[in-house]
């Protein structure tokens, strides 16, 4: 065989760089589809409300149904990576979150709610495959590559957050129209991914994939108790930051605490991401970011003035520092080919606790009548994904300093 000349092997080179940032891009723009649909739904729901007739119970439930969803339905993800492979799951579950999100719009109350219920079907799809694609495209970079789609999530929940009322809605003429132009990005996305830069590698083996998660693995538990610490927080303080605010007097301070919240997790990102590159160690990161985060709530709580836009901004930090950690877990953690088994798995954990402890947080101010003590199952949350990492027994640390050896 002829020897391969400088100039080749340089054209060959620069290909492999294209196609690396192609799909670094790409990465982070199915990142963006995993929340950006959910998102623009909350600026467009006192319209809906009043359109449809929805009572707050109803309300109520179509904010809370996407997290229920990823859930239940976490599996799916599973079982889509093990029968299909991670690049069409990724192309089937980008084609149900962009088609669900058009129909959203139509066939009146029933329509919505089914069409929100395949919204959170199709993420629930895409949510554990993600570790596996990042696995597998980046296997030496699992940790930048995690940091760049959690960076895509989060911008993309900011975009819907702030775009859907002030362009999109006047573009389209009516929050049905607005609900459909969210979709179109998932539509793009599924696109890009059939091009032949977004090629995923043969498998070497030829035998099938397991699918369901190993619930009696303590390091599942363990993932999933910390993404579900982290989400507590996040969503713990949305459900109850506004309701605080105007039970202490505050109500114009509901839209920027709301929005350092939200804003501010972009931060969280870049700091995982440069704590990757620097090699910190991720427990003592995320005990730091619990810490900070148990700070920032007590400022909403007891110091409900403008200090309570920099405790919003503090928690929306510290959650999203946990949140991006965990998603890099299954991708660091498991053999190549049960990634997406513990992404399942702990999805699964995580999103239940989500659900469940914010539930717990209402409960808590109906029996005592103070909106404060709502904060405490975010606290709790925050303790959780703090001290998870230095629990006795099978650790993630201990885990970690295996595979990353």
């Amino acid at each position: 065989m002829l020897p391969s000349s400088p100039a080749h092997e340089g054209a060959v080179a620069g290909r492999r760089d294209r196609n690396e940032l192609f799909r670094f891009a790409l990465l982070w723009v199915i990142g963006a589809n995993l929340r950006m649909a959910v998102l623009a739904l909350p600026p467009v729901l006192p319209q809906v409300q009043h359109e449809l007739g929805l009572s707050e119970t109803a309300v109520g439930a179509l904010t809370s149904l996407p997290v229920l969803l990823l859930a239940l339905a976490a599996v799916l993800g599973s079982i889509a990576v093990a029968r299909l492979g991670p690049r069409l799951a990724l192309v089937v579950g980008l084609l149900v979150v962009g088609a669900a999100s058009g129909a959203r719009g139509l066939g009146g109350t029933a329509g919505l709610f089914g069409a929100s219920v395949a919204l959170g079907l199709g993420i629930a799809v895409l949510q554990p495959t993600m570790p596996s694609i990042a696995r597998t495209w980046f296997p030496a970079r699992v940790a930048f590559a995690t940091s760049l789609y959690s960076n895509g999530i989060v911008v993309g929940e900011a975009l819907a957050a702030s775009l859907t009322l002030a362009l999109v809605v006047p573009l389209t003429g009516s929050w049905q129209g607005a609900l459909a132009a969210w979709g179109v990005p998932a539509f793009v996305a599924a696109a890009l991914l059939a091009s032949r830069f977004a090629h995923v590698p043969a498998r070497v083996s030829d035998e099938p994939l397991r699918w369901w998660p190993a619930w009696t693995d303590a390091v599942t538990w363990r993932a999933g108790l910390l993404q579900g610490g982290a989400s507590v927080v996040y969503f713990g303080t949305n459900a109850f930051l506004a309701t605080q605010l105007h039970a202490v007097g505050h109500p114009a301070l509901v839209g920027p605490c709301l929005a350092a919240l939200n804003t501010s997790q972009l931060a969280g990102s870049f700091i995982v991401g440069y704590a990757a590159r620097r090699g910190a160690r991720p427990h003592y990161l995320l005990a730091v970011a619990a810490a900070f985060a148990v700070v920032g709530l007590a400022g909403i709580v007891f110091a409900p003035g403008p200090l309570a836009v920099v405790g919003s901004a503090v928690v929306g930090i510290c959650s999203a520092v946990g949140f991006i950690v965990s998603l890099a877990l299954p991708a660091l953690l498991a053999g190549h080919d049960d990634v997406h088994r513990l992404a399942a798995g702990m999805s699964g954990i995580g999103y239940l606790l989500a659900f469940v402890f914010p539930l717990l947080g209402g409960a808590l101010w109906q029996v005592t009548g103070d909106p404060g003590v709502a904060f405490i199952p975010a606290v709790m949350g925050a303790c959780l994904f703090g001290t998870v990492m230095f629990w006795p027994g099978e650790s993630i640390r201990v885990r970690l300093a295996i595979r990353i050896q």
